[in-house]
């Protein structure tokens, strides 16, 4: 039997670019809401899959980082320069373009990994009300 369980309404706000897309080539803001699935085996001892609070405190570990910061592609690491009166928050991320469908895999490869690879994630990121990106690792 196969078992899931979830969180969802967890959100961060961030801003990047689209160069590939014509509209959304500016640097602009979202605030970005995460749903996660982690499937496993039930664990007789403890009557769960994974503890509830875990995952969720484990999924706001990986957003924190996310949050409030401008997410870059690391081929524009170089030429990226923020200064103000402000303090800049920068994430590069390793993909080539910084997407909803980036940011879902980021996510499911860092719960992934903060579990030891030991259980299947699905990730959705959603990018407004009615759009979304959804990863699934392995």
């Amino acid at each position: 039997m196969k078992l899931r369980i979830g969180v969802r309404n967890l959100y961060f706000e961030s801003a990047h670019y689209t160069p590939s897309s014509e509209p959304d080539n500016v640097i602009h803001g979202h605030t970005y809401f995460v749903e996660v699935e982690i499937e496993g085996k039930f664990n007789e001892n403890t009557g769960f899959i994974e503890d509830f609070n875990l995952l969720r405190d484990r999924l706001r570990n990986v957003i924190k980082e996310l949050d409030h910061s401008l997410l870059i592609p690391r081929k524009d690491s170089d030429l990226i320069k923020v200064e103000g009166p402000f303090k800049p928050k920068i994430k590069v991320l390793d993909y080539n373009f910084v997407t909803a469908e980036t940011i879902s895999m980021l996510i499911c490869n860092e719960v992934y990994e903060r579990f030891d690879y030991k259980y299947n994630v699905k990730v959705k990121v959603y990018e407004g009300p009615d759009v979304y990106a959804e990863a699934q690792c392995p």
